[in-house]
């Protein structure tokens, strides 16, 4: 695994929106790994994977 970007920001800004704001786009065959925090990445780079989340249970 590499990191091939790092971006600092002042305050409390997710990493997430960082990256959507930084308009780098990646070559579709880098895949990405996130957490939780980056639902949604799939709608803007297919070749990419998060942690799914487990369903809540009924009473």
């Amino acid at each position: 695994m590499r990191v091939i970007c790092v971006r600092c920001e002042k305050g409390r800004v997710h990493d997430f929106r960082l990256w959507k704001e930084s308009k780098i786009r990646l070559n579709k065959e880098i895949e990405i790994l996130g957490d939780k925090g980056y639902q949604g990445i799939q709608k803007l780079h297919q070749n990419s994977q998060i942690p799914h989340k487990k369903r809540k249970k009924k009473n």
